[in-house]
């Protein structure tokens, strides 16, 4: 095979290896990307879907809540079987969940479970939540939610409310469910082109495009569960989401499909693909076809030349040949050899001017090491020009060698550029390291970079879902309202708050904080936070409350972590409150006329720390006016740019203004004062503030 061939097929296997292994990588990238694409959609699918449903759960809550007198009344005529009261006070229940539009449905039960009064127009009604959960209402008192299968409309949000007779035992039950299909609008945002609700059975039970529902099912079955593809009708190209519907116990009764219309982004794609293939495989073409003229024109000079050097080795110097014009390697050869056939007969006129091309060449070599010496670092420059001084003055010192040719001079100064070459060999490779090693640590920062906006990224979802789970609005019930704010040092706090009805009418407020900071603290405070939420509902007294969620706390803590709490219950009807402090800071009490005082405390430990300790309960009588104001150690702990702390004499000076405030206005009033006396400098802590105010006039 000729040189010419192989170069060309060896340039040809680079270019294609080249180029198959971008596209494998770029085939790589794409389903990567897609995947991760995916995650996201639906992640943000059940996060919207569970955002719905509590919303449907917390309007059926609501509508029970405004309910109250006639929920009342509807106890009393279940705990005296009056079937005609129960059945007038249904309807009316009934006509107000119809304000909620769509398909509704409203059940009485008594206590044994027998259904005395629903909107469903059966025979024999199957009740919408089973026997356990409304034995587990009436024990605890509190309602239950979740989702339901009814048989005529499907998945339901479905909200079961125990119903206490006048003897204050639970006399029955009251559920009251919405067909979750009022949240499809919420899915068919931007490129959406619609939202569905499937039964288990796999059967069409809400949507928002019930054509493009027949259209996808006629192509295939849709995803199973939880998935997520790409589906391709006539035309048109759908990305599905898939996300189970489950009901309390886990099971899954449904599932709710989004379809979005991808159609323009895949066919941009394809397109860009296809041409993108097409001057690849252009560009392959022509660049075969002009190396292989390129190489057929270079290398019949050289041909012509090889023919010469055969005729000269035996002994014709006759030989002519046209020389080529071109000043390329192969054109310097094929003169070379020409060179040497007219230089055969005058050896002389060869050496002087292979003496005058060696001076040249001398000359030119100092100049590009000098030049080259110039790309070095600083020190390295001088370093190699002082060696490349030296060994010129070690040519010239040395005499002309015995077996010299006349002419040529003195020392070997051509010779002597050797030791030179390696030096700045050695130079440049220890430049050509250092490099390596900078270009390694840039990489490496480079990538630490893209993992912290990554931590970032997931840090800031972490904070929204922490922000999310603690009280919204301030809450107004019996002539008190309660309102909070919590201000994190970091993207996720350790300290919570929190503020809820009990079933006995009163009201539990708390305020915690978690040791440490960060993803740790919380962690630490959703459990925390959850446990509290769990127990207050089955205790009537603080320090019982927080002796369970101690012994919760500390069996199964690795970390030694452990939290302050401040628990209270207030009592609307009587101005009571009771309350437990487990090492927290203790409340400023704020008079209506101003005037504040510090709550005593109970002498308690912090929680988590030890298993079985006893805690203590504490009261004072609130009268109209009065607000109890609850604040972690990130306030009065506060720093200036000085390094002067807030304190607890700064907190009690500002905090008589309390009294002049609407009560929501409190918690964002007291972190204002704290950001303006740190004047800039960086949050140390959390800052976490509770306002509960007994308002003047309203306690009847």
């Amino acid at each position: 095979m000729l040189l010419r061939t192989r170069v060309i097929t060896m340039v040809m296997a680079s270019c294609l290896l080249l180029t198959g292994g971008l596209y494998y990588a770029g085939l790589l990238r794409q389903r990567i990307v897609t995947t991760r694409y995916a995650d996201l959609i639906l992640e943000s699918t059940r996060t919207l879907m569970d955002q719905s449903l509590s919303h449907l759960v917390e309007r059926l809550r609501l509508r029970a809540d405004r309910a109250g007198d006639l929920s009342g009344r509807l106890a009393v005529a279940v705990a005296k079987g009056d079937r005609a009261a129960i059945q007038r006070l249904g309807q009316t229940l009934a006509a107000d969940l119809a304000g909620m539009g769509g398909q509704n449905r409203v059940e009485v039960q008594d206590g044994d479970g027998t259904i005395l009064f629903t909107t469903v127009e059966a025979t024999f009604p199957e009740p919408m939540m089973d026997d356990i959960a409304r034995q587990q209402a009436l024990r605890s008192g509190s309602p239950i939610s979740g989702i339901e299968t009814d048989g005529q409309f499907g998945a339901m949000a479905t909200l079961l409310v125990p119903l206490a007779g006048p003897d204050g035992n639970m006399a029955g039950s009251l559920t009251l469910a919405t067909n979750i299909a009022q949240v499809l609008p919420l899915f068919t945002r931007g490129d959406v082109a619609g939202a569905f609700i499937e039964t288990i059975e796999g059967k069409l039970q809400a949507g928002t495009d019930p054509g493009l529902w027949t259209e996808l099912t006629a192509a295939g079955v849709p995803p199973d569960r939880q998935a997520f593809e790409t589906r391709t009708v006539g035309d048109r190209t759908f990305m599905l989401a898939a996300v189970p519907l489950q009901d309390r116990a886990g099971q899954t009764v449904g599932r709710l499909l989004s379809v979005t219309d991808a159609s323009r982004g895949y066919e941009i794609e394809r397109l860009t693909e296809q041409i993108v293939l097409m001057l690849v495989a252009a560009t392959l073409v022509a660049l075969l076809w002009l190396l292989n003229n390129f190489m057929r024109r270079a290398f019949t000079p050289l041909g012509e030349a090889i023919d010469v050097l055969n005729a000269l080795a035996q002994g014709n110097t006759a030989i002519q040949f046209e020389r080529p014009a071109g000043n390329d390697e192969v054109g310097r050869i094929v003169r070379t050899v020409g060179v040497f056939r007219e230089t055969l007969d005058a050896l002389d006129a060869v050496r002087e001017r292979r003496e005058r091309q060696r001076q040249r060449q001398e000359q030119f070599i100092r100049q590009e090491m000098t030049a080259l010496a110039g790309m070095l670092a600083e020190g390295a420059r001088a370093e190699l020009l002082n060696d490349l001084a030296e060994i010129e003055a070690e040519a010239d010192r040395q005499p002309a060698s015995a077996g010299a040719n006349a002419g040529d001079g003195g020392g070997d100064a051509l010779g002597m550029m050797a030791p030179a070459f390696r030096k700045m060999s050695l130079r440049v490779r220890e430049q050509h390291q250092k490099l390596s090693h900078l270009v390694a640590e840039l990489r490496e920062a480079l990538m630490t970079k893209t993992q912290f906006i990554s931590l970032q990224q997931e840090l800031e979802i972490a904070r929204k879902i922490q922000a999310s789970i603690l009280p919204g609005l301030p809450l107004q019930h019996g002539g008190t309202e309660v309102a909070g704010a919590m201000v994190p040092a970091k993207e996720i706090g350790g300290d919570f708050y929190d503020y809820f009805l009990l079933p006995d009418g009163r009201l539990g407020v708390a305020v915690a904080d978690v040791s440490g900071k960060g993803v740790p603290a919380a962690f630490f405070m959703a459990i925390s936070r959850t446990l509290l939420r769990a127990t207050a509902g089955f205790t009537t007294s603080p320090s019982r409350c927080v002796a369970q969620v101690n012994d919760l706390l500390a069996a199964e803590n690795p970390e030694l972590m452990f939290v302050t709490l401040f628990y209270g219950i207030f009592n609307p009807a009587t101005g009571r409150f009771d309350y437990c402090n487990a090492g927290h800071n203790p409340p400023l009490l704020v008079k209506a006329g101003g005037t504040v005082s510090t709550l005593p405390g109970s002498g308690d430990m912090a929680l988590a720390v030890m298993e079985d300790m006893e805690y203590h309960d504490r009261h004072l009588v609130l009268d109209p006016g009065d607000t109890l104001f609850l604040f972690t150690d990130g306030v009065t702990e506060a720093f200036d740019m000085a390094g002067t702390i807030f304190g607890d004499a700064r907190l009690l000076v500002g905090a008589p203004v309390i009294a002049a405030l609407s009560n929501s206005e409190v918690p964002m009033h007291i972190v204002s004062m704290v950001n303006d006396f740190a004047g800039g400098a960086p949050q140390a802590d959390d800052i976490t503030c509770v306002a509960l105010r007994f308002k003047v006039g309203d306690a009847a």
